[in-house]
């Protein structure tokens, strides 16, 4: 698991291209999102990896959710997608005024349920 600096650093760091980096096979990115050009440099660098983005939290135990790309059987994921809740888990998002459910892309409080969550 690595941060976004550092994705930034594999994708544009002349330094890089002095290593071998044809092993490298997954890379995992959490703590801010990546853009979709960082995506795109980070695949011309090393197209034979995979990149995962995550989301969570310290106290969240600490991944919420993350990308299948990686998965047993990958799915395709879309630019910027921190993926799906992670297993053992329940997220939604919430109105913080009102306390209903939001659907799709609204913006609101994110309130999780699960067995890793610090009370």
């Amino acid at each position: 698991m690595v941060v976004p600096p550092l994705v930034l650093t594999l994708a544009k760091n002349p330094t890089v291209t002095e290593f071998d980096i044809s092993s490298i096979r997954l890379v995992l990115s959490g703590a801010a999102p990546l853009g979709k050009e960082l995506e795109e440099m980070l695949h011309n660098r090393i197209p034979q990896a995979v990149l995962g983005q995550g989301y969570g939290m310290t106290e969240a135990g600490p991944v919420l959710s993350m990308s299948l790309g990686f998965a047993k059987h990958p799915l395709p994921v879309s630019s910027g997608s921190c993926g799906t809740v992670v297993r053992n888990a329940e997220l939604k998002v919430l109105d913080s005024e009102t306390g209903r459910s939001l659907g799709y892309n609204q913006p609101g409080e994110i309130c999780i349920r699960g067995q890793q969550i610090m009370k």
